[in-house]
């Protein structure tokens, strides 16, 4: 939390044309099809975002490193969705 205050700081103070946007875990998770909201148990989102990523990519990963990837693939295929190229 810390340091996404201090981001969004130095970003806000020093690079006016660049716009922040925050991404909440519901958005992205929504975006991969992954179920959340209320009555759903945090440990057992973060088992979805491993069984995604792992579904999805092939590869094993922990919690952390799972919610870097699903939140990169949400944001790549919204992008896609509105004509923007990526990559593949």
């Amino acid at each position: 939390m810390w340091l996404q205050a201090a981001l969004a700081f130095l970003i806000h103070d020093n690079f006016k044309t660049i716009e922040i946007e925050y991404i909440y875990p519901s958005s992205w998770r929504a975006k991969c099809g992954i179920k959340n909201g209320r009555g759903i148990k945090r440990e057992t989102l973060k088992e979805a975002d491993i069984r995604f990523v792992k579904d999805n990519y092939g590869i094993d990963v922990n919690d952390d490193i799972a919610d870097a990837i699903a939140i990169g693939h949400s944001q790549i295929n919204e992008s896609k969705d509105e004509g923007m190229i990526i990559w593949d």
